[in-house]
């Protein structure tokens, strides 16, 4: 069964490893809304989707399933856009390494579109192509507060500290609808909570030559579950532009912490905005999805639109 890959991180590269394929289970499912705020304090719905994922070398010790894939990646994830209209009916499809990402083992996505009624490979879902999801509001690479290729960055560990962050955060994650949730700056206080843990600091800085909106990037990441929960971005000219938060629980009937509704704050514009918060009442451990739904050809024979 696959574990922490560096259970005693001696770098930033590893810490950051640690925190992109960390234990969130074997399969997961939910819907989410995701709404951003503008510095009015109007709401804006930019997506609702259904999202499902699965790791499958943990599928393989949960549920002994046999797959068919000999190149197995860390993670698939596959999401269905329902609204707004005009993203209605849309499908991406992602496979995640789980050991580099190099041009031959690296990133592999695939989108469905509407108007093109075809699935497409998407080299694009990645690094600060403007997701989507978020009215472009965020990167690709700012999903679950890091993900993807960290070869744009030198990664440097600055060490480790005692610190609050977003902590079993159950009425925020499950308890409540997305828009119980917002004030119009920021979201409403009584419904986050927070603890002091310990964390590894990881500090990422641009490599010369290298292209993205971030100048550098530093994130605090949880001692014990590997997850990165909070994080502060730069941009170019070195002010400080964004915070992030990732609002974990707990699963107990796995046990495995879920990273799932994460959060940021534009300091510079004023707006805010939610991602990846489950709809309460939708988010379910498993599903009975064949491992052909994760593939390019399961989007092609499900795209209806």
């Amino acid at each position: 069964m696959p574990g922490v890959p560096f259970p005693m991180p001696q770098s930033g590269l590893e810490v950051l490893w640690n925190h992109m394929i960390r234990f969130q289970g074997y399969q997961s499912f939910y819907k989410f809304d995701t709404y951003y705020i503008d510095a009015n304090g109007k709401r804006v719905l930019s997506s609702t989707a259904d999202l499902w994922s699965e790791y499958p070398m943990y599928v393989e010790h949960f549920k002994k399933r046999n797959f068919e894939t000999r190149d197995l990646r860390w993670a698939y994830t596959r999401l269905h856009y329902l609204a707004p209209a005009r993203r209605a009916g849309e499908i991406l499809l992602v496979h995640e390494p789980g050991a580099d990402y190099s041009a031959s083992s690296g990133r592999d996505a695939w989108q469905y579109l509407t108007g093109q009624r075809r699935v497409r490979k998407a080299p694009a879902v990645s690094f600060d192509t403007p997701n989507p999801a978020t009215a472009g509001m965020s990167t690709y690479d700012d999903t679950f507060i890091y993900n993807g290729s960290p070869e744009r960055y030198d990664w440097k560990l600055i060490g480790k500290k005692e610190m609050l962050i977003p902590y079993n955060c159950y009425t925020y994650t499950f308890g409540k609808e997305v828009l119980d949730l917002l004030g119009d700056h920021f979201f409403k206080p009584e419904y986050i909570r927070w603890e002091k843990h310990r964390v590894w600091i990881v500090e990422g800085t641009l490599k010369p030559g290298s292209r993205h909106i971030y100048g550098k990037r530093r994130y605090y990441v949880d001692e014990d579950t590997w997850a990165a929960l909070s994080g502060e971005l730069w941009d170019g000219e070195g002010k400080l532009w964004r915070i992030m938060h990732m609002y974990q629980v707990q699963l107990w009937d796995l046990p495995a912490p879920a990273n799932n509704a994460a959060s940021a704050y534009d300091l510079l514009s004023g707006v805010y905005w939610t991602n990846n918060k489950p709809i309460p009442g939708t988010f379910v451990v498993g599903h009975d999805m064949p491992e052909s739904f994760f593939s390019p050809q399961g989007i092609a024979r499900t795209g209806i639109r």
